[in-house]
């Protein structure tokens, strides 16, 4: 009979299965809210659940990453990426790393970079980018180390109606990430130093160089 962990009763974005050494990992981005965690004892904001899918009868919860508090429209860590040291360029061999958005909208959102090499013990190694008013889909090259951060604050002065987010491009092909931005890219008309601001009428699509990420710029705007 199919057997199915509940994750806790926490409400899931984005599901991301691995091959982890062998194991079959599932990294759970996870919608806002407050569960109690039946590992700690402890009411936890919903973050990023992690779970042994390897053998489904059953499967077994291993750890849940807290998310930071807030209103249902503003907390939880929705987005999961994990790579290997031994894909990334500059990556520690055996070694396994989780980027994950902390928050969605509010005032001091950030992207996060954990070691996962055991993901029942899950150590934060930096905070990439804090500060931000907004975060949603990202994106990992794991043969480049290239992450393409959605994100954004207002003090960025990008022009856009509804959220303040764009993208950023980090190398995080070293192990030990110095978390330099490599570039930030947007919707032509969203740029700080763009006399308009973007709205619903200027509807397009921005079209990116990703092979030279420190040089990305918008090729052409459908």
């Amino acid at each position: 009979m199919p057997r199915r962990d509940d994750n806790q009763g926490r409400p899931i974005y984005q599901p991301l299965v691995v091959n982890q050494d062998g194991r079959h990992i599932l990294y759970n981005g996870n919608l806002s809210g407050d569960v109690q965690n039946p590992l700690t004892g402890q009411v936890e904001p919903n973050g990023t659940s992690i779970i042994d899918v390897s053998d489904v009868a059953p499967p077994k919860f291993l750890f849940h990453i807290p998310g930071p508090p807030g209103p249902v429209a503003q907390a939880g860590a929705q987005m999961v990426r994990v790579c290997s040291g031994s894909v990334l360029p500059h990556g520690e061999k055996g070694r396994w790393y989780l980027l994950r958005a902390y928050g969605n909208v509010g005032t001091d959102e950030s992207q996060q970079l954990w070691d996962v090499t055991n993901p029942a013990k899950p150590s934060l190694l930096t905070t990439i980018v804090g500060g931000l008013s907004n975060t949603h889909k990202n994106w990992w090259e794991c043969d480049t180390g290239i992450a393409y951060l959605v994100a954004g604050s207002a003090s960025d002065g990008w022009h856009q109606s509804g959220s303040k987010q764009h993208l950023k491009i980090y190398d995080l092909s070293d192990s030990q990430p110095s978390s330099t931005t490599s570039r930030d890219a947007g919707q032509a008309l969203s740029q700080v130093s763009s006399t308009r601001h973007w709205n619903a009428v200027d509807i397009g699509l921005a079209i990116i160089v990703p092979s030279i990420p420190w040089r990305a710029s918008t090729v052409r705007c459908l």
